[in-house]
């Protein structure tokens, strides 16, 4: 019997590891969704410039013949006077536009894996391992999530 048991012990151990699904994010791809530019008076572009995140202009924005880059969406609670470009990836909100803006919508889609950069890549870890946590590989930082 004692042989048995034994036997049965080492075909126990002989099992496949646990894993379980789990999700893989760039940690900038979340901190860029998450963040949002405000101003709180009307803006006069006197150059091009580059907003990373979401950016809500609290009164109007005048593009002076200018481009505004934003990795993000846009919102404008008053007007929005063209003249110049808006370059963005997300949404343009305006209460009232003067002189059409030209507006390009312009999101990365390069991929590896085939999976697009931006979405979170599914894995697999293992059972024993404590979710959320941080890796690094090859100089990004990615979240790791339990599906």
């Amino acid at each position: 019997m004692k042989k048995l048991v034994l036997l049965l012990l080492v075909f126990a151990s002989c099992d496949k590891p646990c894993e379980v699904l789990a999700t893989k994010t760039d940690v900038n791809t979340i901190m860029r969704k998450e963040s949002v530019t405000e101003f709180e008076y009307n803006v006069s572009l006197s150059r091009d410039m580059t907003i990373e995140g979401d950016v809500f202009f609290k009164n109007g924005l005048n593009l002076n013949g200018f481009t505004l880059t934003v990795n993000g969406s846009v919102k404008v609670k008053g007007y929005l006077n063209g003249g110049g470009t808006i370059k963005y990836c997300g949404t343009v909100k305006a209460r009232q536009i003067q002189n059409n803006p030209t507006l390009i919508e312009e999101c990365p889609t390069l991929s590896t894996d085939n999976y697009p950069i931006n979405q979170p890549k599914e894995i697999l870890i293992s059972c024993d391992v404590e979710t959320p946590y941080m890796i690094e590989e090859n100089g990004n930082t990615y979240l790791v999530e339990l599906k």
